[in-house]
């Protein structure tokens, strides 16, 4: 098995999620309400796979790293009855020797997924949490992409059980179709939570490889952004102002059917008087 540095992992990963995300919005538009999320999987997993350092799917050689579905993580200290504690990422990339390690193996890659677009919680309290145990802020929140990023820093932690890991991806396929400026407003503010929580942890090391990527219809192509970034993450938006939409609403629609109705009432007008 070829060995492939960090940096070289890294552009292989953000080139397969950028080549990902433009399938899965082509997809999504295509197949509307039949677009799941095991579409959104398969799509994924398929350019993870083209790019070759985290794995070859359908997996073809034992010494390969081994790209899986839905691989069950047990939280440090699980118990059968905590299933606030167990959780199953969407992708995972498994390194050789996966099945016989006991504790603190490091594998390459795990990607959790959003279809639905859904930010976080709807409760502020739940939003707002600042608990630091994030089990329980986890819990409280819910299926959502707020949640999904605190897996994934679970992950990255290097102090767990069998299964942590290098690198660490949330994507998001989803978005509303009306009020696309305040859903991305929301979505920001998540990000920008998320990067100044782990600004103050001291051990940042192992939040250096948390990656997030959308598909931004505004710009019509994928936005990515690694978290441990010092620049605090802005999502682009609309560039008009509402009311230059509007203008531009009225000159595109209003103003032709205007126009058509000056005409035909100077017709009418012209064959009264014949």
């Amino acid at each position: 098995m070829k060995k492939y540095k960090p940096s070289e992992q890294k552009n292989r990963l953000e080139i397969a999620i950028r080549k990902a995300l433009i399938i899965a919005h082509s997809e999504k538009n295509l197949l509307d309400k039949k677009f799941a999320e095991e579409n959104f999987r398969y799509i994924v997993i398929t350019e993870i796979s083209k790019v070759k350092c985290f794995g070859s799917f359908p997996n073809n050689q034992e010494a390969n790293n081994h790209l899986c579905f839905e691989q069950q993580y047990h939280y440090h200290g699980f118990q059968e009855s905590d299933d606030h504690c167990k959780f199953i990422p969407d992708i995972v990339s498994l390194a050789p020797g996966y099945k016989e390690a006991k504790e603190n193996f490091t594998n390459p890659l795990v990607i959790e997924l959003k279809s639905n677009g859904k930010i976080t919680a709807k409760n502020s309290k739940s939003q707002n949490s600042v608990d630091s145990d994030l089990r329980n802020r986890i819990k409280t929140l819910g299926s959502c992409i707020d949640s999904d990023l605190l897996k994934t820093r679970i992950y990255l932690e290097k102090i767990y059980d069998q299964y942590t890991f290098e690198f660490g991806v949330v994507l998001n396929i989803g978005y509303p179709d009306d009020n696309l400026d305040e859903h991305i407003i929301g979505l920001e503010r998540i990000l920008q939570k998320h990067q100044s929580e782990l600004k103050e942890i001291p051990n940042k090391d192992s939040y250096k490889s948390l990656l997030f990527g959308w598909f931004n219809p505004y710009l019509d192509k994928p936005e990515i952004y690694w978290l441990n970034q010092k620049d605090k993450i802005k999502l682009a938006v609309s560039s008009e102002p509402k009311t230059q939409k509007s203008y531009k609403l009225i000159n595109t629609i209003f103003l032709p059917f205007f126009s058509l109705f000056v005409s035909a009432k100077k017709l009418w007008q012209n064959n009264r008087t014949k």
